[in-house]
Parts: structure tokens; sequence; C-alpha cells
């Protein structure tokens, strides 16, 4: 069977959940839901980043980012946070 790129398959790292629990019960709520309600139809629309991020993209819910990796049909979920923040992967000094 042939996949559509009209289907993505969603799948987290595990610092995700250390990112969430970071948020408020409501602001996760919503991230979430945009997550699979926008992102899980339209992964490959969103903006690639550049530098040390360079291949990753960004989807932005209100002032959060949420950085993901497209692998096949795969969306990989890397990080979620305030669009302030920096150190978003240690060892770096870039914000994301």
């Amino acid at each position: 069977m042939k996949e559509s790129r009209d289907s993505w398959t969603e799948g987290v790292c595990p610092q995700l959940f250390r990112d969430l629990k970071k948020l408020s019960r409501g602001e996760a709520r919503r991230v979430l839901d945009r997550i699979e309600a926008e992102l899980s139809k339209n992964a490959e629309k969103y903006p690639l980043l550049r530098g040390p991020f360079a291949g990753l993209r960004k989807f932005r819910v209100g002032d959060y980012r949420v950085i993901f990796a497209l692998l096949g049909h795969d969306v990989v979920i890397l990080r979620i946070g305030h669009r302030r923040e920096r150190d978003a992967t240690p060892g770096t000094d870039t914000s994301f």
C-alpha cells in the first residue's frame, strides 16, 4: 500500500516530556492539540531552521515553538519551548 503525503506518523524525543512538564496543563494541551490538528497534516510546509539546527523545522503555537524533523513520512517532535528560551540543545548558545 502506497502512503500518501496527506498523512504523517508522529514520534517524540524523550526530552519532549520534560519540555511539556514546564508548561501549564492548559498550554500543554493547546500545543498538543495544534500539533495533532495541523502539524500532522502539513508538516512539510513549515520553515526550515538554519545554523546549528539546519535540517530541522519549526512550528509556531502562540509564544511556543515546536522543533521537529521529517524522516520519510514520520514527524519526530524534538523540543517544545517558549520563543525566548535559549539553549534549545545542551552545549549550544543558540535560541530556537
